[in-house]
C-alpha cells in the first residue's frame, strides 16, 4: 500500500485511498458482526468471507479509479477490465468506486458517458462499446450512485454499480 502520508488522505494515490477505505470498512464490519473482509489489492478492493482461507474465491470485486482532469482510466482500465473479463469474470454484479478530485458528480457523469461515446464512435479494441455501456443515475446526494450493464464475450453481461466519493475538499 505504500507509506502513509501525514495528515489527511493522499488523494493523488488511489492505492492509498483504497487501503484507507478498506480499513474503514473492515473496522465497521467487525463491529457489526458481519462475516466479510475487505482487502485492498492496489486500487481494487476484494470482498471475502471472514475468516477467509488463502485460496478462497472472492465474493465481490470493486475497481477503484480517480476521477480527475485528463484521465480516462475510469472507462478504459476501469469499466474496460470488467468488459474484457480481467475483473469479475465469475460475477454478474460488481462495483466501481470513483474518487472525484475535481468538479462535481454531474460533470463526471457527462464526462464518463462522453468517453464511452468516443469509444463507440472510434472502436479500437476487441471488446466493443455500445450505448448500453453508458452509466445511468440511481441517485446523487452525499455520494453519487450510478449503474451500468456491459456485454462480455462468451459470458453473461455484468452489471456495475458505481459509487462516487467527493474528495475535492481533501488536501
Amino acid at each position: 500500500m505504500g507509506k502513509k502520508p501525514a495528515g489527511n488522505i493522499d488523494i493523488n494515490y488511489e492505492d492509498y485511498i483504497s487501503g484507507e477505505l478498506s480499513l474503514f470498512l473492515n473496522n465497521n464490519v467487525i463491529q457489526s458482526g458481519y462475516l466479510f473482509w475487505f482487502r485492498a489489492v492496489g486500487p481494487d478492493i476484494i470482498v471475502f468471507q471472514f475468516p477467509h482461507p488463502v485460496h478462497e474465491t472472492e465474493l465481490f470485486v470493486i475497481e477503484a479509479k480517480r476521477l480527475y482532469k485528463g484521465s480516462r482510466d475510469y472507462v478504459n482500465s476501469g469499466i474496460g477490465r470488467f468488459k474484457n473479463k480481467e475483473h469479475g469474470k465469475n460475477h454478474d454484479i460488481a462495483a466501481m468506486l470513483g474518487y472525484v478530485q475535481k468538479e462535481d458528480f454531474n460533470y463526471w457523469h457527462g464526462k464518463v458517458n462522453s468517453w464511452i461515446d468516443d469509444l463507440i464512435a472510434n472502436p479500437n479494441d476487441y471488446i466493443g462499446w455500445s450505448e448500453q455501456d453508458k452509466i445511468t443515475i440511481i441517485q446523487v446526494s452525499e455520494f453519487g450512485e450510478y449503474k451500468s450493464t456491459h456485454s462480455r464475450i462468451k459470458i453473461n453481461p455484468i452489471t456495475l454499480y458505481h459509487f462516487w466519493i467527493n474528495l475535492c475538499n481533501q488536501k
